[in-house]
């Protein structure tokens, strides 16, 4: 008995299942065909989640900088043109 779903981003995916006398366990292989047993399985498996724990932190930390880089651009830009209009209002008030 074997179930195989698309491996999108957010989708898991269903381990085969090997049935023994006394019922069935997840098994696993490597990529070099080496048979995981359940403790290396959950082991992998905790690492895992815990790999993807920390990529989201850092993810939203880097988001969370690009967003406050652009707020400063964005009041730096206001700084410089409101500058410039109050130039612009005095050459516009000293010529009339």
């Amino acid at each position: 008995m074997q179930q195989q779903f698309e491996n999108l981003p957010g989708q898991l995916t269903q381990r085969p299942l090997r049935v023994k006398s006394d019922g069935p366990f997840p098994s696993g292989k490597r990529d070099t065909g080496e048979l995981l047993y359940f403790a290396q399985l959950a082991r992998e498996a905790v690492r895992r989640i815990e790999t993807e724990k920390s990529l989201r932190k850092l993810s939203l930390k880097i988001n969370q900088a690009h967003e406050l880089e652009l707020l400063e651009m964005r009041i730096r830009r206001h700084e410089v043109l409101t500058r410039a209009l109050a130039v612009l209002s005095r050459n516009l008030n000293a010529a009339a």
